[in-house]
């Protein structure tokens, strides 16, 4: 085991410094029946023990607070690289109700988070009107699950690679339809489904993909069960991986797009046509316009949920193409056409999809006209609805100002993602530049004013914010609006959410964080799992004299492959500390682990009012780095499964090696029991020094289970004075025996 160790600057890598807004990551369920009362798991990051929930629909009443309660949390199969050298989330899950009315109105709701130190994005809850069940998660895998129809089921593909089986019962030739919806509640969850029968007989379905979730529908061959599983395209799983899955008797019905259209159907200026390309080819509209009238043709498919992939045309009245769009920019499937009418004339517009065979009862769309009389038209979007601006420090508090070689002051550093990102969607020409101005700014917050431009040669910008240090800690909202000039006239327009289609930026001033850690570039090679690693950090207080708190972060730099650690309490006016972590017996070798922390104190404004914050440091020498290698101790069961007979028991022989280093030291073997599982037992042994052969007593009792999961064999030093304890431990199956088998027999 070596250490490199490298003394370097202390704010190396101040960008990756930073106070943590909260972050919404899922409430689950993601739904409830109207009606009803749902308790629910509300998943975030640094919500620091309890946080504001708000909705944001009538028919919806929740309580002001939601608090931690404990997290659900599955390990799950090994990761590896690259996979295991990405950041990963760790949400806390928080608990509250949500009460729905009876006369709540059905689809999509929002709701988000607030606390000390910000607000949080909205996400979706979803109202229904069918019954409803929410998935009871446990390790392992689990038998199939019978549910009666109809029914929403609220599950959660988690640990990565978890799959869930869901059995209905079906009569010879019925017709089951479904859908799930997880992509269009904005979850990551990229949902496959497969229906079977009990042998394991795969069943035909028909399978349509709607805003990126499937939706299925079969024919039953013949009477009896059928099974439903649902998981993830891409093996993987985590506990924002929740969906919706509906499941209803009868073939599927087909959306109602509420067509209008027929061979030659006219439009009017403006409207909304609605269609919908039953047949492979084109369907054709009629525009009358006038020589030099303007129009700007959209059509609407992909952001109403349809197979669409639009392809828009325009003819002459004599078949003459005189213009078409497939893509108006990249990710956008949905046409667009701004149109200047040659001559007086009638105009054929025709839809089409991209590829000229595909068709049916899921290619709806709209096609809206609008006239435009201005010589160039623009629109602004925004894909957040909510943004945190962190006060100033005062003077003196924090790392010294940057400065450029002659000494002057750099130019603040942004964070990406950290302000309101605005695009600029242009149709014409435009020579001029989009000026930004923002609309209710609290006292005391500016708007950077090199990011409040916009223009056809700089179509992105993210509008960022100043708060002085005293500028009063609110939460509001407030409006963008570009305006340019053309002609001597100035057109002005406002910016609306992509996803919501809103005007208002939910707008919070959060406290700066007086308090860091600091440490020195170090790497512990050749490090054992198993086994406890430490690190001393210096604080800068910047004049809070208080308790801290010091964890991990909920935040990490890299997946953590199983490392823990308790939280640690540093005293009133302590100036460092040691943080210790867990390494488990199982992680990936040679690969570098980073673990990030996070510090956490409460302030107090000239007002009196305290507010819980917290800072973290994802830069090199803050992270607490080894890249690990084989553990010091090694365990090696006698069996690799177990007879499990009812009012039995087993002998499981285990062998235990240890290092040189622990060669003094007694090790406790014991057996460990899944939670969900019962009258599974074995009392521990502890060898003695030298010893390295052990006998476990497994018992069973008349009904153990209800699941046949692993069982855990773990050893462990006792380690006395020594600071570090080492741990090995390994799988054994569980077999489920019937009489004929004796007790006690090894498989």
């Amino acid at each position: 085991m070596k250490t490199i160790l490298v003394a370097l600057s202390s704010f190396l890598g101040m960008v990756s410094a930073r106070a943590e807004p909260p972050v919404a990551s899922y409430v689950f369920p993601a739904g409830g029946q109207r009606g009803n009362v749902v308790p629910l798991r509300v998943g975030g990051l640094f919500f620091h023990g309890e946080a504001r929930f708000h909705v944001m629909d009538t028919g919806l009443t929740a309580p002001p607070l939601i608090r931690e309660i404990p997290r659900i949390w599955f390990e799950g199969p090994m990761i590896h690289q690259p996979a295991s050298q990405r950041g990963e989330d760790y949400p806390r899950d928080h608990g509250g109700t949500l009460e729905i009315t009876p006369d709540a109105i059905l689809g999509v709701k929002r709701w988000f988070v607030s606390t000390s130190q910000g607000v949080t994005r909205s996400l979706p809850f979803v109202v229904g009107d069918l019954p409803e069940i929410v998935e009871q998660e446990e390790e392992g895998d689990q038998p199939a699950i019978p549910v009666n129809l109809p029914v929403t089921i609220n599950g959660r593909i988690f640990p990565r690679e978890d799959r869930d089986v869901w059995q209905i019962t079906a009569a010879a030739g019925e017709w089951i339809h479904g859908e799930v919806a997880a992509r269009r509640i904005e979850m990551p969850l990229q949902a496959t489904v497969t229906v079977s029968r009990p042998d394991g007989s795969k069943v035909a379905c028909q399978m349509v993909q709607i805003g990126g979730d499937p939706t299925f529908a079969f024919q039953a061959s013949e009477a009896g069960p059928y099974l439903l599983e649902i998981g993830d395209a891409n093996f993987g799983g985590s506990q924002s991986h929740i969906y919706r899955l509906t499941l209803e008797r009868g073939p599927r019905v087909p959306r109602d797009w509420g067509s209008t259209w027929k061979e030659g159907a006219l439009l009017t200026l403006p409207g909304v046509a609605k269609g919908c390309l039953n047949q492979p080819g084109m369907q054709s509209w009629h525009l009358p316009l006038k020589k030099d009238q303007r129009v700007l043709l959209e059509i609407f498919a992909a952001r109403i949920d349809s197979r669409l992939d639009a392809r828009l045309e325009i003819q002459s009245a004599n078949g003459l193409k005189l213009t078409e769009n497939d893509d108006p920019a990249e990710g956008i499937t949905d046409s667009r056409i701004l149109f200047t009418a040659p001559r007086d004339e009638d105009y054929r517009i025709l839809v089409s999809d991209r590829f000229p065979t595909r068709s049916g009862p899921d290619f709806g769309y709209e096609l809206r006209t609008t006239e435009i009389t201005e010589p160039v038209e623009f629109r602004l979007s925004m894909d957040t609805d909510a943004v945190t601006v962190v006060r100033d420090l005062p003077p003196g508090v924090g790392p010294p100002p940057e400065t450029t070689p002659d000494g002057k002051p750099k130019k603040k550093t942004r964070l990406r993602g950290t302000g309101i990102p605005v695009k600029l969607e242009l149709m014409g020409t435009l020579k001029g530049d989009v000026l930004l101005s923002v609309e209710g700014l609290p006292p005391g917050v500016t708007a950077d004013e090199s990011t409040l431009k916009l223009s056809a040669n700089r179509r992105a910008t993210e509008v960022f914010f100043d708060a002085a240090q005293d500028a009063p800690l609110t939460l509001g909202g407030v409006k963008l609006t570009g305006t340019v000039e053309i002609d001597g006239r100035k057109m002005a327009r406002t910016a609306l959410q992509e996803k919501t289609g809103g005007d208002s930026v939910r707008f919070a001033v959060a406290p700066a964080v007086p308090f860091r850690f600091e440490s020195d570039y170090w790497v512990e090679t050749g490090y054992p799992v198993g086994s406890q690693l430490s690190k001393t950090y210096r604080l800068e207080r910047g004049g809070f004299s208080g308790p801290l708190r010091v964890e991990l972060s909920d935040r990490q730099i890299r997946h953590l492959q199983g490392v823990t650690a308790e939280p640690l309490l540093v005293p009133a006016g302590a100036e460092s500390f040691t943080y210790t972590v867990t390494l488990p017996p199982r992680m990936e070798m040679g690969r570098t682990s980073r673990v990030q922390l996070m510090l956490s104190g409460e302030t107090t404004e000239p007002d009196g009012t305290r507010h819980l914050v917290s800072y973290t440091n994802s830069a090199p020498e803050q992270q607490m780095m080894s890249i690990v290698s084989e553990g010091r101790l090694r365990l090696t069961p006698g069996a690799t499964s177990l007879a499990a007979r009812p009012g039995g028991s087993v002998i499981l022989p285990v062998t235990v090696q240890r290092a040189d280093a622990l060669a003094d030291l007694p090790v406790r073997v014991e057996l460990l029991v899944p939670s969900p599982m019962h009258q599974i037992s074995a009392p521990p042994v502890i060898l003695p020094p030298g010893s390295t052969k052990a006998e476990l007593e497994v018992s069973f009792g008349k009904k153990p289970g209800p699941a046949m999961l692993p069982l855990k064999v773990r050893a462990s030093t006792q380690t006395g004075d020594r600071p570090k304890r080492h741990v090995a431990e390994a799988e054994v199956e569980l077999v489920p025996v019937i009489d004929k088998v004796m007790a006690g027999s090894l498989d």
